[in-house]
């Protein structure tokens, strides 16, 4: 009789590559589908059993339970019955040994069958009780989910009605958006029409103010121009009545000498007096000319006001006409006008 392969538990974590305290519980939890043999104090496995645990390692990776891992096993094998321990070496011509083995070998088959009768009894019980407990738990999901289903109908019946109204409310808002936005967009028009009306008769305006600024400007030049002849004449007039006065000093000197030689006391007292008169008179009009002197220097300073003035007048009045201009000709842009119609300033 030929030998049959056999293998350890420590064979078994070898060729299955797991961890030994998984194999064990395998072997205790599926113990009546896998063979196996006393030899001994130690169990054998052959290569039926090696391909059970195998299996049961392919269940385990597709994330079968246990309990549908024991019906797969149930459909594909059969249940092993506990074989007694054999030795090492049979001797193939002792029929007599043959048969008493067997008569040994019969009560503990037996028993074993026994034991897998209580054994399928006991799990066909808890079958049962699953089955119906899984009926149970079904049927309760069942009405829930019945419950739930009427609940979302209903909440999707709200959320649909909601979604009208919101719809029918934003169309309301979008509508009288549109209405207001004409609104405001003629009477933009109306009040743009209005603005350049306005800056046009403003530019009229500026214009008429721009010439009779150029006319004060001409008549102040041509009174500067008058001033600074003026002056050139005061300081003419200012040299000649200095030559006239040193002339007429030396005259005065050479008729008081010539007095004083030919003439009484009275007549040199009369020269006397004539000169100081003269001299009285030539004073005045020296104080004239600087109090003339004094005035056109005024002048002068309040001409030189007036060119400062019209100088920032005409800056003021060429960047007024610049924005005049840049208003009468704008470059479209319809983000500049604001919703209240109001033409942007800078």
């Amino acid at each position: 009789m030929e030998k049959r392969k056999s293998y350890t538990i420590t064979e078994l974590v070898h060729e299955l590559e797991l961890p030994r305290s998984t194999i064990n519980d395998w072997l205790v939890r599926y113990e009546q589908y896998i063979e196996f043999a006393k030899r001994g104090k130690r169990k054998m496995f052959f290569e039926s059993s090696l391909k059970v645990l195998q299996e049961i390692a392919e269940l385990r990776v597709k994330e079968k339970s246990s309990y549908e891992i024991e019906q797969e096993l149930a459909r594909r094998h059969p249940v092993q019955a506990e074989v007694a321990a054999v030795p090492g070496k049979k001797s193939s011509g002792n029929a007599s040994a043959s048969q008493a083995e067997e008569d040994n070998l019969l009560p503990s088959v037996n028993l074993q069958s026994e034991e897998l009768t209580k054994i399928f009894g006991t799990r066909l019980e808890e079958i049962s009780q699953y089955i119906s407990t899984a009926q149970q738990q079904n049927r309760q999901v069942t009405r829930k989910i019945g419950r739930w289903y009427l609940t979302a109908m209903v909440l999707f019946a709200l959320l649909m009605a909601a979604f009208a109204v919101a719809v029918v409310k934003i169309k309301q808002v979008i509508d009288e958006q549109k209405y207001q936005l004409v609104n405001n967009q003629t009477i933009t028009k109306e009040q743009n029409r209005s603005v350049v009306a306005g800056l046009e008769l403003n530019k009229q305006t500026l214009q008429g103010t721009r010439q009779t600024i150029n006319k004060q400007t001409a008549e102040l030049n041509r009174i500067g121009v008058q001033l600074d002849r003026n002056a050139v004449d005061y300081k003419k007039n200012v040299a000649e009545l200095k030559a006239g006065l040193k002339e007429q000093r030396e005259n005065f000197a050479t008729m008081l000498d010539k007095a004083r030689d030919d003439a009484a006391k009275e007549k040199a007292a009369e020269l006397a007096r004539q000169r100081d008169a003269f001299a009285k008179q030539q004073l005045e009009k020296l104080r004239k000319l600087e109090q003339m002197a004094v005035d056109l220097k005024k002048q002068q300073e309040k001409i030189e006001i007036l060119k400062l003035r019209l100088s920032a007048k005409q800056v003021s009045l060429d960047e007024v006409m610049r924005r005049a201009d840049e208003i009468n000709n704008p470059t479209p842009k319809p983000a500049a006008i604001k919703k209240n119609g109001e033409l942007p300033i800078k």
